[in-house]
């Protein structure tokens, strides 16, 4: 009977035979191929299992901290991650986000710490006080103090806020641009700029200073400047007086000037 089958019917039967027969003897030469659904099923298990544990860790530690100040920022155990504790701990009803610390904001911390994840998780919760100042250092914003520190990336993340008051002053008058213009970024005060948010024109002060004035002034009494950051300072005072028509003293543009030359 086979002899009378057709050449091409044989062909395929020796070659389904012979992939049938090697495909087992792949399997009983390579054990692993057998045990592996098994051991991967004990894996997904032992997984999930780890998880819930590490999640009811993260949850016990963010429910015995009674502010985003007593959160823990550092895992030393390697347990866990910082964000899983503040995200726990922000998910609370009653979680306490403007807390200061000796007189300083937890989110003005967080800035000079440039702690930007953390940052940016404070601010996506709406029960934050962007605004919150400094009791120890003449009432200044978080806003001023990024740009104290001249952290652009916290002040990009606080110009997100619609609440933010951009104009706001110290208890000596100074705004955030003013401080921008002292220390000579360029970026920062092009950001507060941007949309019409910042007052330019608002004075500082005992003596009135605008942030031309800051801007002069600091670039007079810097030492050793790179030839970068006294571009910064040029392009600072061009924009401010040619765009936005900011007054200036003429003592101080005259020493910036010959400095500059």
């Amino acid at each position: 009977m086979y002899g009378n089958a057709p050449a091409h019917q044989t062909r395929m039967s020796c070659v389904s035979d012979r992939v049938i027969r090697t495909r087992y003897a792949v399997r009983e030469r390579d054990p692993v191929s057998v045990r592996l659904p098994e051991d991967y099923a004990e894996e997904l298990r032992n997984a999930d299992a780890a998880r819930r544990m590490r999640q009811a860790y993260v949850e016990e530690v963010a429910g015995s901290c009674r502010s985003v100040a007593e959160v823990p920022l550092l895992e030393s155990d390697g347990r866990t991650e910082t964000m899983d504790f503040m995200t726990a701990y922000l998910h609370r009803n009653d979680a306490v986000v403007n807390v200061k610390l000796r007189g300083v904001p937890f989110l003005s911390r967080t800035i000079v710490r440039d702690e930007m994840e953390v940052l940016e998780l404070l601010l996506r919760d709406q029960r934050l006080d962007v605004n919150l100042r400094d009791d120890g250092q003449g009432g200044i914003t978080a806003l001023m103090e990024a740009c104290v520190v001249d952290n652009a990336g916290a002040v990009r993340l606080l110009l997100r806020r619609e609440d933010l008051d951009v104009n706001a002053q110290d208890d000596e008058g100074r705004t955030a641009l003013y401080e921008a213009a002292w220390q000579g970024s360029i970026d920062v005060v092009r950001m507060l700029l941007a949309g019409g948010r910042a007052n330019a024109r608002l004075l500082a002060g005992e003596h009135g200073w605008t942030a031309v004035d800051a801007a002069l002034t600091s670039f007079v009494g810097a030492k050793d400047m790179e030839e970068e950051k006294m571009k910064s300072y040029i392009a600072i005072v061009r924009l401010l007086v040619k765009e936005y028509g900011v007054g200036f003293q003429r003592d101080k543009m005259a020493r910036f000037l010959a400095f500059a030359d």
